[in-house]
């Protein structure tokens, strides 16, 4: 959904704006329909699989994420963030990671025409783009360091071990999932077993 947004409704302002720009989409599951989509006269060029995300994303000026659909926290704007790289996103791209979109670290539009002009901003004016990066680090520090959630994280793990027998009683869910677990294992054991047999 997302190449196919990019290339319909943003990408073509993008360059008219920028005329040498280049976008680069990488992704762990491209399937040969998606490579048809390159489009390397236009600067439009679909990559498929990183070895390594991260560096990818160092290198970039702006990372695009126009998400339509999708929940929980989208591990590759944290980053973005990470590598100060500054992102253009959807409402749906900065949830769970800010609650206001001027506290972005890029922009955030869910208008095509908005979320075009906030990348071409981002990739020409280096005051907001230097301002994106700041932003970037203080989310970092302020909502995903390890020494925020660590010791908190660890005493709720440590209670829970110390009383394994009454979470798992009073986890309903967890005692349904683990008995049918158990049952599949006992009929696809059955099944080698009868398998053997012939």
């Amino acid at each position: 959904d997302q190449i196919k947004f990019l290339k319909s409704e943003i990408w073509s302002f993008i360059r008219k704006e920028i005329p040498d720009v280049e976008l680069h989409i990488y992704g762990a599951y491209c399937k040969e329909k998606h490579f048809q989509l390159s489009d390397p006269k236009n600067g439009f060029y679909i990559r498929g699989y990183a070895d390594d995300a991260f560096e990818v994303i160092s290198k970039s000026k702006v990372l695009l994420a126009p998400l339509r659909f999708g929940a929980g926290v989208k591990g590759k704007l944290i980053e973005s963030m990470l590598t100060g790289t500054p992102s253009v996103t959807t409402s749906i791209g900065k949830e769970g990671i800010v609650e206001n979109k001027d506290k972005w670290s890029g922009a955030v539009f869910d208008n095509p025409k908005e979320f075009s002009k906030a990348a071409v901003n981002l990739y020409l004016n280096e005051i907001d783009w230097e301002n994106a990066v700041e932003k970037a680090s203080e989310i970092i520090n302020n909502k995903f360091l390890k020494t925020l959630y660590y010791d908190k994280f660890n005493f709720l793990l440590k209670d829970k071990l110390r009383n394994l027998k009454k979470c798992r009683s009073e986890n309903l869910l967890g005692s349904i999932l683990n008995y049918h677990t158990n049952r599949s294992t006992k009929f696809m054991s059955m099944w080698i077993e009868s398998k053997n047999k012939q």
